[in-house]
Order: C-alpha cells, then structure tokens, then sequence
C-alpha cells in the first residue's frame, strides 16, 4: 500500500493580517456562494474515484471507521492530499480575493489524533459518529465588521439563504473565543469544509484563544 506525502498544516493565524482588512456582511451571500461553488467543484473531481465513498459519514462510528484500516492510511491522507493540492488551483485562489479570508489544511497526523481522541470519549459515552470529527479538514475563515450586533439576523439568513450546502449554522462562545461556525457540504458521504465567521472587534481575543487550545492540544 503506497503511503502519500502529508503537507504540512496551514494556518489560520497569519502575523502580517491586519483586522482592517474585513469583508462587508452585506456581500456575505456572494462570499459564500463563491465557496460552495468551490467546494461542489473540488468534491465532485475528488468523489468521481468510487472507491472513496465509504457511505454516510453521520451513519459510521468512529471506531468502525478507525478499524477500518483504509480510511487512516487511503481515505483520510488522500483527501487531504488532494485539498493540498489544490491550493493553488483556479478554484480556490479565487476565494482569497474575499477580504479578511483565510483558510488551512488540517495536518494528516492532527486529523488522526482528533480521531483517536473521538475513539477514547466513545468508549466512555457511546456511539459517536464520525462526521462529527473529520468536519474540519479543509477550514475557512472570514473577519466582519459588526458581527456580534447582527449575529441573529446572520444565522437567520444563514439557515434561509437558500445556499443548500449550508449546514448546522451555530454561533459559538467559549470563554474568551465568539464566533459563527457552520459546515458547507452536499451530502453525508462526503467530507464537509468548516466556515467561521469572526467579529473585527474579536480578532485579537479569538486569536488567543486560538493559540491557546493550539497550546493545550500539544
């Protein structure tokens, strides 16, 4: 079984990012119809190989899908080969015109251990499913001015845009990190891209919190 080279992961943090450089809500819609068309395009060339429909991520366990000895060392790398990949195709280096854009590649060996931790919490709670875990592999995120004053009409027109790949919009707080999260994906079988919607006045804040569960993962 040939193994694939693994790129190392990308970051969202990036030193030189200025919080000034924000995106309008007003285009959000036009944003985010720019990345589905991305992510239509790249899981269409990506799932047109058969034998990486595995079946429906929210239906397998964690432990079903980490016994199964493909999904670690075929599946898994080869998705995130393939994003990697891309990075620098027409499909994606569009997105980076989108202002306050920023998006990453999760790391093959971190993508294994969220799973091996999912494996650990399932066998204390019970079945987990492992579309709840691998939802992150490609991750986005974009800066909006007046976010947190507009976060209810934002996930209002987020659940009725009428973008159909736009699944489970939440708004996220957690100590000292506040933020939007929703998934973009077509379908259960295939692996979804994570979006984060963050707040100009939040940028600093949530970069530490970031940093900091960076810190406590390690």
């Amino acid at each position: 079984m040939d193994f694939l080279i693994i790129f190392k992961e990308g970051s969202f943090i990036d030193n030189n990012f200025k919080p000034s450089n924000k995106a309008n809500i007003a285009d959000l819609e036009i944003y985010l119809r720019q990345i589905e068309d991305a992510y239509l395009q790249l899981s269409n060339d990506f799932y047109s190989n058969e034998k990486f429909d595995i079946g429906n991520l929210n239906k397998i366990s964690v432990s079903d899908f980490q016994n199964e000895i493909d999904n670690l060392l075929v599946l898994l790398p080869s998705y995130i080969n393939f994003l990697s990949e891309n990075s620098t195709f027409e499909t994606l280096i569009s997105l980076l015109s989108i202002p306050g854009f920023r998006q990453r590649v999760k790391a093959f060996e971190t993508a294994k251990e969220k799973i091996n931790a999912y494996s650990i919490i399932e066998k204390q709670r019970g079945t987990l499913y492992v579309g709840k875990c691998v939802n992150d592999l490609f991750g986005m995120r974009i800066i909006l001015d007046n976010l947190n004053e507009n976060a209810k009409e934002i996930l209002n027109f987020l659940k009725n845009s009428g973008i159909k790949s736009i699944k489970r919009p939440y708004e996220r707080n957690d100590g000292a990190y506040h933020a939007i999260h929703f998934y973009i994906r077509d379908n259960n079988h295939h692996f979804p891209w994570e979006v984060q919607l963050w707040d100009t006045t939040c940028f600093a804040s949530n970069v530490a919190a970031h940093e900091e569960h960076v810190k406590y993962r390690e």
